[in-house]
């Protein structure tokens, strides 16, 4: 009889919750996930519709203001990413997941920063890892392709119906062709195939559009052909583009005739992997200034995306929103400072593209790559010194927007790929004559072994947590 009450009593509650209209959060508070326990009781839902080329929450236009996020900074104290908080202060409305490992391990503590998310009127992208070929992945195996297919429906049943999904992203890049070792190779057409059923699995499941992530389609038409042929379920097309590609996107996209809008679901400088991309002598990329890279990104956004709102691009995820664990050159796209989390100006661009307004204290100002000098030569001088060399000075020319006090801070480390999920390292010790932080310049010895280095100082406004960064790489001899 007792426990007959309790069960009355606790459906009272769930009822009482579902009808309560003053915080609509509270009815999702009850559900426990199908991650878990598998028991799942009434929520709120987000309906997202794509239609007239745009894309409609709860009946509302909504126009993607999205930052896509480094899963590997996530803290190992708390285990959530210390930039989330910022994404929603610099006025982003959505944050891109690539995977669930983008979320803390735990799935309560998982699901409860998607509550977060949804409490902060932020939506999710939600990626679902799909394996590439160009990584090894075998699609000509039908019994391997079923076990793949059979683990992302258990990934989609742990989050369908959370109201903070915008849409899903099935896969990233999964068009890539070319292997680690340099070869080229033709896609097999089932990755499409596989991710068209996931797409319908989730229309069935969860109702939300769904998407894939491709690198580009300003020039491969079998890709395009194979998108239109294989992937009918998909509802949305996202594009990871950057300066140097992205000018041709919109026409590029118009030319293929999807039928489905697109979504820039990466953009930034243009990248490492870029013939555009300037290099010394001996083969270091050249690195523009923190200050000019969040010039690029302002341009980029007003002229490429912005400017296509209303006939088609339903917004972006600017790209790297934290710092890299991967990649060529570990500062090319890290939008904070790895070494004390503080925003650099490419913070301050967005806060100014989202919200309509700059944050009333902007970060140090490197206005050029000439303004970082070994002894008196830049970056376009081919600096070359000779082995552990001494009575060498490194110098930086940097302004603060309100005159806050800087303090700088130097490191000299190889100029190498450190492989993916790597840490850029705290630098080679013992090479700086001092300390010091309070002064503009300083002097060192060069590395005792031969190699290619790059010289980074990071320009501080310790009160604001701000930052600017230049990079000057030098060779050994």
């Amino acid at each position: 009889m007792i426990e007959s009450r309790i069960q009355i009593l606790a459906l009272l509650v769930l009822l009482l919750a579902g009808c309560s209209k003053e915080n609509p959060i509270d009815k999702y508070k009850y559900w426990q996930g199908a991650g878990d326990s598998g028991e799942t009781v009434e929520r709120d839902k987000t309906t997202v519709e794509i239609k007239d080329n745009g894309i409609y929450v709860n009946g509302e236009q909504f126009y993607i203001k999205g930052a896509a996020l480094n899963g590997k900074n996530l803290s190992a104290t708390d285990d959530e990413n210390p930039f989330w908080a910022e994404a929603v202060k610099a006025g982003a409305n959505s944050i891109r997941l690539y995977s669930s490992a983008d979320l803390p391990a735990d799935n309560t503590k998982a699901l409860a920063c998607l509550d977060k998310f949804y409490e902060q009127h932020i939506f999710v992208a939600f990626g679902l890892e799909v394996a590439r070929e160009c990584d090894g992945a075998d699609y000509s195996s039908d019994a391997i392709r079923e076990y793949r297919i059979n683990t992302l429906k258990k990934e989609v049943d742990k989050y369908k119906g959370h109201p903070a999904i915008l849409f899903w992203c099935i896969g990233n890049e999964v068009d890539c062709s070319t292997k680690a070792d340099g070869t080229s190779f033709t896609p097999n057409v089932n990755v499409w195939k596989d991710i068209n059923t996931i797409a319908e699995y989730i229309k069935e499941v969860d109702g939300r559009p769904t998407s894939t992530a491709i690198t580009g389609i300003w020039s491969n038409q079998t890709t395009a052909d194979d998108i239109k042929q294989y992937c009918t379920a998909l509802d949305i097309l996202c594009v990871n583009n950057y300066e140097g590609n992205i000018q041709d996107l919109y026409s590029s996209w118009q030319n293929k005739n999807f039928g489905i809008p697109y979504i820039v679901s990466e953009f930034g400088i243009r990248g490492t992997w870029d013939s555009g991309v300037p290099k010394t002598s001996f083969g270091s990329l050249i690195e523009p200034t923190a200050n000019e890279k969040a010039e690029t990104y302002g341009n980029l956004y007003n002229q490429y995306i912005l400017s296509h709102k209303e006939n088609g691009c339903l917004g972006s995820y600017v790209f790297l929103w934290g710092w890299q664990t991967h990649g060529a050159v570990l500062t090319w796209y890290t939008m904070f400072d790895q070494f004390s989390n503080a925003a650099l100006p490419s913070v301050d661009m967005m806060t100014y593209l989202w919200s309509g307004s700059y944050p009333e204290n902007r970060a140090p100002v490197v206005a050029s790559g000439t303004d970082l000098t070994i002894d008196g030569k830049s970056a376009s001088d081919n600096v070359s010194l000779s082995k552990a060399s001494s009575g060498h000075t490194a110098k930086i020319v940097a302004t603060d927007p309100e005159g806050d006090k800087l303090k700088y801070e130097w490191r000299i480390i190889k100029d190498e790929n450190l492989g993916f999920g790597v840490p850029m390292s705290g630098g080679i010790s013992g090479l700086f004559s001092t300390n010091q932080t309070d002064q503009n310049s300083i002097g060192f010895t060069a590395p005792s072994e031969a190699g290619n280095y790059r010289l980074i100082v990071y320009v501080r406004d310790l009160n604001h947590k701000k930052a600017s960064c230049a990079v000057l790489p030098f060779e050994v001899k």
